[in-house]
């Protein structure tokens, strides 16, 4: 099952849990192309997901798109300073 296309099509969540799946390097890549094109999304939780310096270089370009999440849970990843520098970029010019 393809759930970046599944997510991608659903035109009404507004909560998303992805909590410990271990979404790694391919996953958020494809993760991330439905956040770009979500417009209900407010609330995610994307902790314990082992999210290195790649995740957080993908999920920071992709917060410059995003303008609806209000809520973001990115607890117990693997976030070193400059992974945490790309995320805030993006998040500004949210």
């Amino acid at each position: 099952m393809n759930y970046g296309k599944s997510l991608a099509e659903n035109s009404t969540l507004e909560y998303l849990n992805i909590s410990w799946n271990r979404l790694r390097h391919k996953g958020i890549g494809l993760f991330m192309k439905f956040l770009q094109t979500n417009i209900r999304l407010r609330t995610l939780n994307l902790s314990w997901n082992g999210f290195g310096l790649y995740a957080a270089k993908v999920f920071g370009d992709c917060m410059k798109i995003n303008s609806t999440l209000e809520e973001i849970n990115y607890a117990n990843n693997q976030i070193t300073t400059e992974a945490a520098t790309h995320i805030v970029r993006g998040l500004s010019k949210n």
